[in-house]
């Protein structure tokens, strides 16, 4: 005896069967996870995540404040995730396998990298061994910013030119006449400023600043033409009203 099947019945089972398979084509597959500090175990923001399959697909992300990221992916397959932020080293994952309409959970681990200098526009500094500290604290000095500085970078960028030539490319220095007579102006007037070379008072007349400093070991320059902004230990000596010149040597 053959036993029908009534035709609703066949009919619902049918299509039960074509909403599941529409199901599993809607089925998302994901990456998600959390981004850490392999150092210290910490969240890493904005992170930025890529990952591809064999076949190209690339799928990207971010990662949040908490280090979290969710990102969904075009198909199921063999995937690798990539993970970029600056101050890390660059990170990838083995190939991983996503399933059809699975999320698949990772972690990524990042290491601390030094910044390549270059890339943040920071320079190398070198100091020599000066037994005078207050030479050692030139940089210091120059990033507060209370006077006119010549850098040792700037003087090693201009090697043929004389002591006195590189005083006078400075802010309010002035070098005049045939015997070259430096003066400062301050603003309402012009005055003679108090030279110190290498720590120590000296008395300059005209053109005798190249002849004191070997030019060869000049390392750097400071003008202050406010006394109260000059280093402590380099008072105004010839001119209280007038300003000062700190000049540095190797030899200092």
């Amino acid at each position: 005896m053959r036993i029908r099947t009534p035709f609703p019945v066949l009919a619902a089972v049918l299509a039960l069967v074509v909403a599941a398979s529409a199901h599993a084509q809607r089925a998302e597959q994901a990456i998600r996870g959390r981004v850490v500090d392999r150092a210290t175990g910490e969240p890493i923001a904005s992170v930025a995540i890529r990952v591809t399959d064999a076949a190209g697909a690339v799928a990207t992300g971010r990662s949040n404040q908490a280090g979290l990221f969710s990102i969904r992916l075009p198909g199921a397959g063999t995937w690798t995730v990539a993970a970029e932020r600056i101050g890390y080293d660059d990170f990838t994952s083995p190939a991983v396998e996503v399933a059809p309409g699975a999320t698949l959970e990772v972690q990524v681990r990042m290491a601390p990298a030094a910044l390549a200098l270059d890339s943040v526009g920071v320079r190398v500094r070198q100091v020599p061994a000066f037994r005078d500290v207050r030479a050692a604290a030139f940089y210091t000095r120059m990033e507060q910013g209370r006077g006119v500085y010549l850098s040792p970078e700037r003087i090693a960028q201009q090697r043929d030119t004389r002591t006195v030539d590189l005083l006078r490319t400075m802010r309010a220095m002035k070098v005049e006449g045939r015997n070259e007579v430096i003066s400062m102006d301050v603003g309402v007037y012009t005055c003679v400023p108090t030279f110190y070379i290498n720590g120590y008072r000296r008395r300059l007349y005209g053109s005798r600043l190249n002849d004191l400093i070997d030019r060869r070991r000049l390392w750097a320059m400071e003008v202050y033409t406010r006394p109260e902004d000059a280093p402590p230990g380099f008072p105004p000596t010839d001119n209280y009203r007038c300003g000062v010149v700190v000049i540095w040597t190797l030899d200092a």
